[in-house]
């Protein structure tokens, strides 16, 4: 090898490897980006995170069957100016556009979200999806070297973006300066793709195409390895997207708690990847086995952990069975031939389960079943990897804890998967039970109560005994601030009262005959089964009761109305949509009220303290603040 040929190698791995890590760290920092500006404008709702989340795994699958396609179709010229066409239509469009999201009718949540990403994000993001196999495949034929320390690179990179969005990027810079700086990156990044690409082509592998594309293993087994890949992949993916709607829909959907478990996710694949031979996983399927007999306790209703245990067992139980799936993807990796079939077949994989644990189950399942049927996958995926065709020597520790594995921890999430289809886990008889982009709701009968429950936590409850349905108790009760305020305030005026967050319409008991009353529900199934099971609303005593659907935030913002008493009690399950409670937000209610009104908040929540955030946005605002603490008193359902 001569000098100037050594040069040039170097200075291609350097070329590469700047361009696949500057593309993994854009488009890992867009997607909290794109996630951070569509939470608002649809209800602050966990499902928004988790559809980017398994959209931009569907796009991730795209980018590498095209890269697939290409490799095999084309020559390295032909791929070439095929990309850089590509590259051009996404500069002349705009790298990032940040337009309203649609506001139709016809359109759910779930495809809001993907009509967005589909029309204003897909194309820039298929270029970089593109990156890294491709490359790799440039540098391979270049080179005559295994190009899979640009994978872990590239994870290195998709790790940096990631984590830098929540604590340096969105803390510092509003969302049109992030869309700004990330289109300059962009076209950086776009440079230095083009240049990969004209430093693979100066070194003339023409000839080394036909080896590489030469595989040297046999159709069927391709096919058992290809499925195995698929697998691999798919199951942590589906963990991943279950593990962030869990943790998300119980605390709250912020950036921070977005990035950390794809984060996580992240480091199981850096982890595999730059280390290129059999890795132990024992230490791992034992953090797994612990995690999943802890897990279902807290997947079971009115549990009472404390935030920390909220957070690390779900994720310590996601890395370590991504832990387990990830290395031994990488122990199947295949010769230089099968590169981008390979991933193809992970991408498959990503996309198949993330697009499960987001879009289907939702649909097919009436409670969060996606977290214990996606580590029920990985268990017998290990189970069935740790078996040996040999059977005369003694168990290794693999399958040792495999064994262990199916022996405790399996018929721990089989109980509960029991439980959560049978709707066990309180005392009481459930009159109805749906699910949908918001979360899941049910609806129960107590010996005294009918309570509405979303996710873990309730929502509302009534008393069944007759002639007592409509008094109000429970957070709403009458020595609450909210009770103080709705019976005290303009009494025996009509008044204009307005509530953020309908529930089971409780609010309504304190409507006289000549109030106003006008409630904001973005969940028509909250809706629904306020309207069926509670008689609130039905029975009010105010003549003029009216319930707009939508985001409560979005639908003030185009109104005129002025509320004497404005009551925000927005919540999912335990979470409170973080963009109901800014400076600007407070602001908007502020603008709504009439002379001498009063703004009432409900602050009370298992795992933030809501009232210094509250405060704060308040007193930003020159309103005057007083925190009203209520006793419990079970004996008045209080």
């Amino acid at each position: 090898m001569t000098g100037r040929s050594r040069a040039e190698r170097s200075v291609l791995l350097a070329v590469c490897a700047l361009t696949t890590f500057l593309g993994a760290a854009l488009s890992f920092d867009l997607q909290p980006l794109v996630g951070r500006y569509l939470l608002p404008q649809l209800g602050g709702a966990p499902g928004v995170w988790v559809s980017c989340l398994a959209f931009f795994q569907v796009a991730l699958f795209v980018g590498y069957l095209a890269v697939h396609v290409l490799t095999r179709r084309l020559s390295l010229r032909s791929q070439l100016l095929t990309l850089t066409l590509v590259l051009i239509a996404v500069i002349v469009r705009g790298p990032l556009v940040l337009a309203p999201v649609a506001e139709d009718a016809a359109l759910t949540p779930v495809t809001a979200v993907c009509s967005f990403l589909l029309t204003q994000i897909a194309l820039g993001y298929l270029a970089l999806a593109m990156t890294a196999p491709l490359v790799q495949r440039w540098y391979a034929l270049a080179s005559e070297r295994e190009p899979y320390v640009l994978y872990a690179l590239s994870n290195a990179g998709s790790m940096l973006g990631l984590l830098a969005y929540p604590f340096v990027i969105e803390p510092r810079l509003d969302l049109s300066t992030q869309a700004r700086a990330w289109s300059w990156l962009f076209y950086g990044y776009a440079f230095l793709l083009v240049l990969s690409g004209v430093l693979s082509l100066r070194a003339r592998p023409a000839q080394r195409v036909a080896t590489l594309n030469a595989s040297t293993v046999s159709c069927a087994a391709r096919r058992r390895r290809a499925l195995a890949w698929i697998a691999l992949a798919a199951a942590p993916s589906a963990l991943l997207v279950a593990t962030s709607n869990h943790i998300t829909v119980d605390v709250a959907p912020t950036p921070l708690l977005w990035v950390v478990p794809l984060a996580l996710y992240l480091a199981t694949f850096i982890d595999a990847f730059a280390r290129l031979r059999p890795q132990s996983v024992e230490l791992w399927s034992g953090l797994l086995i612990a995690g999943t007999v802890a897990l279902p306790v807290l997947l079971m209703p009115g549990n009472q952990a404390r935030l920390p245990l909220l957070l690390f067992v779900p994720l310590a139980t996601l890395f370590a069975g991504a832990m387990v799936c990830h290395r031994k993807l990488a122990e199947l990796r295949p010769e230089p031939a099968d590169l981008t079939t390979y991933y193809v077949m992970i991408a498959a994989g990503g996309a198949l389960g993330g697009g499960f644990a987001a879009f289907v189950a939702p649909l097919i399942f009436l409670d969060r079943y996606e977290l214990v049927l996606s580590l029920l996958a990985i268990y017998a995926l290990q189970f069935t990897f740790s078996r040996r065709a040999d059977r005369t020597q003694a168990p290794t520790g693999r399958e040792r804890l495999s064994w262990l594995g199916f022996g405790l921890a399996v018929p721990v999430l089989l109980a509960t998967l029991w439980v959560q289809t049978h709707a066990l886990g309180r005392p009481g008889h459930v009159l109805a039970r749906t699910r949908n982009f918001f979360g899941p709701l049910q609806v129960l009968d107590t010996t005294r109560t009918r309570i509405l429950i979303h996710g873990r936590t309730d929502q509302g409850q009534a008393l069944r005994a007759p002639g007592h349905s409509r008094d109000p108790i429970g957070y709403v009760g009458p020595d609450t601030g909210v009770g103080r305020a709705l019976t005290l305030h303009l009494r025996g005026t009509p008044r204009s009262l307005g509530v953020v967050g309908l529930g089971i319409g409780a609010l309504a008991a304190y409507a006289e005959h000549a109030d106003t009353l006008r409630f904001y529900e973005i969940n028509s199934d909250v809706i629904t089964l306020a309207r069926r099971y509670f008689d609130f609303i039905g029975k009010s005593g105010a003549t003029n009761i009216t319930i707009a659907t939508g985001d409560g935030r979005l639908l003030l913002e185009r109104e005129h109305r002025h509320f004497d008493v404005l009551v925000l009690d927005v919540f999912s399950s335990d979470a409170v949509p973080p963009h109901l409670l800014t400076v600007e937000a407070f602001a908007l209610y502020a603008n709504h009220l009439a002379q001498g009104g009063v703004l009432v908040t409900n602050v009370s929540n298992r795992h933030l303290r809501l009232e210094r955030v509250v405060l704060g946005s308040a007193r930003a605002n020159h309103l005057a603040c007083v925190i009203l603490e209520t006793p419990d008193d079970e004996a008045h359902g209080l």
